[in-house]
């Protein structure tokens, strides 16, 4: 059977203004208390910090921005919090003014000007995220003067929308797709109609696409370029020559530091058809041959070309390379023995022991892929036998992997998980979108039905710390590109078509809730985002 490639791959009424509270003394004791003989004497001078003469030696919170409570926040409103007075800029810090979304820090800035603080994300709040900001006492004023007591607010992010379709670069010809990690980078390498190379890459610090760069512009005609980016965010671009044109070539550019290095190219005899990079900078890139067997070369992070290629698994198909864990894995498919993973020792260069991932004894289809947060992976697949979706757990921690069940479909799936341990799983069967939900610890309930679309093949999905997600369903070579939205109570929106899409070549979401569509027009690539 013909294995088409797989989808490519977060009140005010809590912060009290303290007014009124207790009046500590130079030496510790109460207002009243009696035990300073001058006191009376001294209510008004400069001993006890009350610098203003308001009687109130105490920092108090005034006012905050957004309000305790606040919903429909815009992702790219700031955090202000004013106080009574002129604060002393060192003492606010993450750790003395902490912002978190669903228990995990929130980068960003913090500006101090007197005595108002702002705090703006890197990137966005997280959409539909819940915000909760903890004020501590270790804030002070210019004058020292400290919170009686640690503050707390919250509030939620709006959800987004799709924008219209953007251009993102024109002359690309068939047949690649791009790749993403889950910071939300963005690599779409792409052969042009001339027989160079290009390619576009996302950045997700600053949310925008780059200017198409050629990577490859000799003479001779390239294709099949394809690239894969690790969690750092080192990324690789390979392509070959021409098929049945000698001597077979390779090409490759690596990025580094946001820049693209000039193409190089090497003869070697290979179909270079996947390929992986590791957190160190090692690649692997991996095909089958004619025998039934895994080949494979690799290239060291500093090397100068890539090895000579090697059996890796006789008498297996090849699935991919991957990294998980941040390591480059390989995923074959053995004849009678299911899918099995084996890890790349990047100093030696040499495979580690087998590991079955699943599906013993059975011929499967359609195999998926998705990074989890922890390092570890899920990849799904559908058994044609019976009309099964399963999939394989990876456990960055025990280095295990463990099998489960998503449901009875046919073709295309993915299964994501969250950093609470709850599951999502977008299927489909034959043209119906279904979609799964399964608690932390639990096993898959009965999928939803999100309804019937023609042409439907393959499904992806994304699942954030909250609970919620996307899913989507594309069609191989159709135009039929559908997304249903996944809220925290385990239900869908219904889904709904949001791209005509020719070509669709990939898609991407980010630590914020956000989706990327990449797809082609004719010889132009558009990018459409929900954000």
């Amino acid at each position: 059977m013909a294995k088409p490639p797989a989808l490519l791959a977060l009140s005010l009424a809590s912060l009290v203004a303290c007014g009124g509270v207790t009046d500590i003394e130079d030496d510790g004791s109460e207002d009243g208390a009696a035990t300073d003989a001058g006191d009376d004497a001294d209510a008004g001078d400069d001993d006890d910090g009350d610098s203003d003469g308001d009687g109130d030696p105490t920092l108090r919170i005034e006012s905050i921005t957004p309000t305790d409570g606040a919903t429909e926040v815009g992702k790219s409103e700031p955090l202000v919090i004013t106080f009574s007075e002129a604060l002393d800029a060192a003492t606010v810090t993450a750790a003395t003014v902490q912002v978190g979304a669903g228990q995990v820090p929130v980068a960003g800035r913090f500006t101090v000007d007197a005595d108002q603080v702002t705090f703006t994300p890197d990137v966005q709040w997280h959409l539909r995220g819940d915000i909760d900001v903890v004020v501590t006492t270790a804030v002070e004023s210019t004058r020292g003067a400290v919170l009686p007591e640690a503050a707390t607010t919250a509030f939620h992010v709006a959800d987004g929308a799709w924008q219209p379709p953007e251009p993102i670069g024109s002359g690309v010809a068939c047949c690649s797709y791009a790749q993403s990690n889950l910071r939300g980078d963005i690599v779409f390498p792409f052969p042009t109609a001339g027989g160079s190379v290009s390619v576009i890459t996302f950045d997700a610090a600053t949310q925008t696409f780059a200017p198409a760069a050629a990577l490859e512009t000799s003479d001779r005609a390239f294709e099949g370029p394809i690239a894969a980016i690790g969690e750092s965010g080192e990324a690789i671009v390979a392509w070959r020559g021409e098929l049945n044109v000698t001597p077979e070539t390779v090409g490759w550019s690596r990025r580094r530091g946001g820049e693209w290095s000039a193409g190089q190219t090497q003869d070697l005899d290979n179909l270079i058809n996947q390929i992986a990079i590791g957190d160190d900078g090692t690649a692997l890139a991996i095909w089958g041959d004619a025998s039934t067997s895994v080949m494979g070369a690799r290239l060291a992070p500093a090397a100068p070309a890539w090895t000579q290629p090697a059996e890796l698994e006789p008498g297996a198909s090849s699935w991919g390379a991957r990294q998980v864990g941040g390591d480059v894995q390989v995923i074959f498919e053995s004849a009678a023995d299911g899918l099995f993973s084996r890890t790349l020792d990047p100093g030696t260069g040499e495979l580690g022991e087998p590991s079955p991932i699943g599906a013993a004894g059975v011929d499967v289809n359609y195999v998926n892929h998705a990074a989890l947060a922890d390092g570890g992976a899920i990849f799904s697949w559908w058994q044609p036998a019976d009309d099964e979706i399963r999939f394989g757990r990876f456990d960055a921690g025990t280095g295990e992997w463990s099998e489960g069940r998503l449901g009875d479909g046919q073709g295309g799936s993915q299964v994501c998980e969250n950093a609470s341990g709850k599951r999502i799983g977008a299927f489909q069967d034959g043209g119906t979108a279904l979609a799964a939900v399964a608690a932390p610890g639990q096993g898959f309930g009965l999928p939803d039905d999100l309804g019937e679309q023609s042409g439907l093949e393959y499904a992806g999905c994304f699942l954030d710390r909250f609970g919620s997600g996307h899913g989507l369903w594309a069609g191989y070579g159709t135009d039929r590109v559908f997304w249903s939205r996944h809220h925290p109570d385990g239900t869908w929106d219904p889904a709904i078509e949001v791209v005509e899409s020719p070509a669709m070549r990939g898609w991407s979401t980010d630590a914020y809730g956000n989706l990327t569509i990449l797809y082609a027009s004719g010889t132009d690539a558009f990018a459409r985002r929900f954000r």
